[in-house]
């Protein structure tokens, strides 16, 4: 069967109250965007970060399988000419013999990935893809959007082989219509008749591609179980469920209350958090809108019962209160200093970069073929044997435990104290790193931890990545 293989999602662990930013701005927002929080991604992650931690999930869930080909959707990729579906390709460590794209443009580019995933598989070039999709979208302080929109991403591997579900039909609408938009000098996403864009645009493009998908495959909404679709806010979502007709098929929680409508990621995080709950036999369609509308019939099959939890619903369910809106403005560079997030621009070399990119990216140490000490970063002297350069690569593990750790208040960062870490990886190999999303006060010698992808920093234009170690959390 060809259909969905695996799936994982990832939605960052800072949550910002929509009170919090109504108090900020002296001026409470009105039901119903007063209530719930947004997902928002730290100072160190992005787009690129978010796919990749997401894509990472879903790789190591799938047992090993090794994909020939990585589509990545977003609308805030960070580069206008650098594909970023290399870079999280390079970090999953996949071999360069493989396809990648970037698909942008468009809140569809999700949909847009996944089908032409499924179409590159079934015409053969490909046996297997992952489509990883995440956005970090920005709206102007203090309007309502800044409260509705979120961060998180997701990925799914689709290919051949024994398919969690399969996608029976499939019914696409090209149609140019402005609800939102960012031209190439814009920092925020734009808008203008709001109303007149739900009507118009989400809801009447979307019924119509729904009514499309299930006149394609001669159904009737009743053999339905359920429709996920994103929701940019619950008006336009509980509208359009009206409209339908069958508003029991759009019960699939939107995430608009606890997460915020997180772009180009929205569909397939929505789809992640359904599987979650379906039962073999379901047909499900699989909705999503921004220059006209995708719509897809997926059929759930017995293979989701073997197959279940991984917990989506906790990576929701933990999240970690910002401290204020003013950190959250930090963050997002919103507040301009002099020099930026990063007090300071650091030295960057292209040269090194490249040289050391299967080290930083994929994450690659060497092992002494001596001694068998796994040591990271590659040096010509073994530190154990003393043994020059006999040495092979030996692929990292992302999990370890905390040796030992200290607060540096000095460091030129957004936040005070960063804290460096030295890290014991499972299999050998000893890290010096950064920590990601903890409390310092929180920390303790021996805690287990796991590597993520995360901006180092930004210089000459270019972002750099590394790997940050993390708290694992419960049920991750």
């Amino acid at each position: 069967m060809i259909g969905i293989l695996d799936y994982a999602a990832y939605v960052p662990i800072h949550r910002l109250s929509r009170a919090e930013i109504g108090r900020a701005w002296g001026r409470p927002m009105v039901p119903p965007y007063a209530v719930g929080e947004r997902a928002v991604a730290n100072f160190d992650e992005d787009s690129v970060t978010m796919a990749t931690e997401a894509g990472l999930r879903c790789l190591a869930q799938s047992e090993g399988q090794r994909p020939d080909g990585l589509y990545f959707a977003s609308t805030t990729a960070p580069d206008h000419e650098r594909q970023a579906a290399t870079v999280i390709a390079a970090a999953a460590d996949l071999p360069r013999e493989i396809r990648t794209a970037d698909f942008a443009g468009t809140l569809r580019a999700g949909t847009s990935a996944l089908l032409a995933a499924l179409d590159a598989v079934k015409g053969g070039p490909a046996w297997s893809v992952l489509v990883a999709a995440a956005d970090c979208r920005l709206a102007e302080p203090g309007q309502t959007a800044e409260a509705l929109i979120g961060d998180g991403a997701a990925a799914f591997l689709v290919g051949e082989g024994e398919a969690l579900a399969t996608v029976e039909a499939a019914y696409s609408i090209a149609e140019e219509f402005p609800g939102t938009w960012r031209q190439s000098q814009n920092l925020y996403i734009q808008s203008d008749d709001e109303k007149f864009a739900a009507t118009y645009g989400y809801q009447r493009i979307l019924l119509e591609a729904m009514r499309g998908l299930l006149d394609k495959a001669k159904l009737n909404p009743t053999q339905v179980s359920r429709v996920v679709c994103p929701a940019p806010d619950l008006p336009s979502y509980t509208a359009l469920a009206k409209a339908s007709g069958v508003p029991l098929l759009f019960l699939q929680d939107p995430l608009v209350l606890s997460v915020g409508f997180t772009g180009a990621a929205s569909p397939l995080l929505l789809l992640a958090t359904c599987l979650e709950k379906a039962e073999s036999g379901q047909l499900i369609v699989l909705l999503n809108y921004g220059s006209g509308a995708d719509a897809l019939l997926l059929s759930v099959t017995d293979e989701i019962e073997a197959h279940r939890s991984r917990a989506q619903r906790d990576l929701i369910d933990h999240g970690r209160p910002l401290p204020s809106y003013q950190t959250y403005l930090k963050y997002r560079d919103l507040v301009k200093s002099q020099h930026g997030v990063w007090e300071v621009e650091p030295f960057s070399s292209l040269t090194m970069m490249w040289r050391e990119r299967k080290q930083n990216l994929a994450l690659y140490g060497v092992r002494c073929t001596k001694c068998a000490t796994v040591f990271f970063p590659a040096r010509r002297v073994c530190p154990k044997c003393k043994t020059k350069d006999p040495f092979e690569p030996h692929k990292l593990s992302r999990r370890g435990r905390l040796v030992t750790f200290s607060k540096d208040r000095l460091y030129p960062g957004p936040e005070s104290p960063t804290v460096m870490a030295v890290v014991d990886l499972d299999g050998g190999g000893r890290l010096f790193t950064q920590m990601a999303d903890c409390d310092p006060e929180m920390l303790r010698i021996g805690m287990e931890v796991e590597l993520t992808l995360r901006k180092f920093h930004e210089s000459k234009g270019y972002t750099h990545y590394f790997w940050k170690a993390k708290l694992i959390e419960p049920d991750s």
